[in-house]
Parts: structure tokens; C-alpha cells; sequence
């Protein structure tokens, strides 16, 4: 291993910086399900307090250690709070792809989504507006010809519209990331479990050069899985928020 240039035990990632293998972006390596995996009760101790990952910059390969640059959330969390708003125009974007009918959050990602999209409306005052998007492969907005205010009549009118979209086929967030700046937000919220590639990264360069609009994630599964990464990239270099929503560790 040591001639190959692979790590042993994973402390050879610690260095200056003190970093653990999940903030190293090597925590899809790690095999939970392994009962004789000895650091097992470590690993997922550092991994439920952790808020850093090292990051690849978009344009090459340098590391760069994004300090808080998450919360982890159970999902009865983020169903109760919602997401962090203030004032603004706010899009949400709701990944409603097959894999989020997962029950590894529950009641199921999808719904958990809604639910946390509902919870942050009735956060919002009357003078900020919001508008709603699900997404698979295709998009659909919510019945509106653009933002609506945040009064209680409008959140009230477009639940039973959330409510009746259901997880199925694949993803690709392109599309309506690009409707989604047509509304000219303050903020954005995008919600997937879905592996996105770096062109989202690149899209999103286009689309929001001068950094005016916010762009947030929120990401479902596993505090391990590497497939968050690009969210939280989008979120860091936009100056956003990114917030990882996972069924509560066990107990080992």
C-alpha cells in the first residue's frame, strides 16, 4: 500500500489541518456495514460533528478546506425548521426523482422535502415572495405566472400542489436551474440526493457570475456519500448555505 501510494489506517490525511478521511472527500471509501471495521463508532462520531470538507476548486486542483461549511440535520429537524430564511425572493427547487422515495429519511425524501418547503413558507413575511419548482429529467412550476407574495391565502393555495407530485425517473437539474433565475431570486434553494456532475458547477458560473443570487442545497443521505460533493461546491462558491438532511446515526 505504501509503495502504491494508498493510505493505511487514514490518518495519513490528518496533516496541519487535522483532517479526518470524510473531510479528506474519501468517506464513500468507508464501509459501514463491515462488523469488524474497528473505527467504526469513531468514524461516525467525527462524521455527525464535522463541518468541513476539502474541496476541489472548479478550476484545478487545489485543496481548499471550506470551514462550516455544512449542517447535518436529522429529518425530523428539517421538516420542523425548514430552511434558514430571511427576506427576499426565494425559488425553491425539489428533486422528484425516483431515489427520493427512499424511507432512509422519513417519512421519505420527497416528502420531507415538501414538508420542509411548507415549514419555510410560513417563515417568510407577506412582503417576500417565493415560487416552487419539482424536477426529474423535466421540470414543472407551480401554477403562477411568476413569484407570488408570502401572504397565508398564497402558501395555503399551492399545498395541495405540493402535495401531489410524486418521486419517480432520473435527474438532471440544468434546465431548471435556468428558470430558475428567470424569477430573479434573492436566494435559491436546490434539493436533490442525485449525483450531479461539475457542469452544474459551470451552469451555475454562467448563470450567476457577479454572485448576486444565493444558491443553496440541500442534499439527502448518507454523511458519507461523496455524491454530495458538487452541492457542496454550489453552495460554497455562491455564497450560500449547504445542509445535509440524514436519518439520525445509530447507536453502535
Amino acid at each position: 500500500r505504501t509503495e502504491a501510494g494508498l493510505p493505511l489506517y487514514g490518518h495519513e490525511f490528518a496533516g496541519a489541518l487535522a483532517l479526518g478521511v470524510g473531510e479528506s472527500g474519501f468517506g464513500a471509501y468507508i464501509k459501514l456495514h463491515k462488523p469488524w471495521f474497528i473505527g467504526r463508532a469513531a468514524f461516525k462520531q467525527r462524521e455527525a460533528a464535522r463541518t468541513r470538507e476539502v474541496l476541489l476548486a472548479a478550476t484545478g486542483f487545489t485543496h481548499a478546506v471550506v470551514e462550516e461549511a455544512h449542517t447535518t440535520l436529522r429529518a425530523e429537524q428539517f421538516v420542523e425548521r425548514g430552511f434558514p430564511v430571511n427576506k427576499g425572493r426565494f425559488v425553491f427547487i425539489i428533486d422528484k426523482s425516483g431515489s427520493m422515495a427512499s424511507k432512509d429519511v422519513l417519512p421519505d425524501r420527497l416528502t420531507a422535502a415538501k414538508q420542509a418547503v411548507m415549514a419555510s413558507l410560513q417563515q417568510l413575511a407577506p412582503e417576500d415572495e417565493f415560487f416552487i419548482y419539482f424536477y426529474d429529467r423535466e421540470f414543472e412550476g407551480m401554477p403562477a405566472l411568476s413569484a407570488l407574495p408570502a401572504t397565508p391565502e398564497n402558501v395555503l393555495a399551492m399545498r395541495n400542489w405540493v402535495a401531489s407530485h410524486e418521486a419517480r425517473g432520473g435527474t438532471d437539474p440544468a434546465g431548471v436551474l435556468r428558470a430558475a433565475f428567470e424569477h430573479q431570486p434573492t436566494d435559491i434553494w436546490l434539493m436533490s440526493d442525485g449525483v450531479f456532475s461539475r457542469a452544474v458547477l459551470a451552469l451555475a458560473d454562467e448563470l450567476n457570475p457577479s454572485r448576486a443570487v444565493k444558491i443553496n442545497t440541500a442534499a439527502f443521505g448518507s454523511a458519507a456519500f461523496s455524491s454530495h460533493r458538487v452541492l457542496k461546491q454550489l453552495s460554497a462558491q455562491h455564497g450560500g448555505v449547504f445542509l445535509l438532511v440524514t436519518a439520525q446515526l445509530p447507536v453502535p
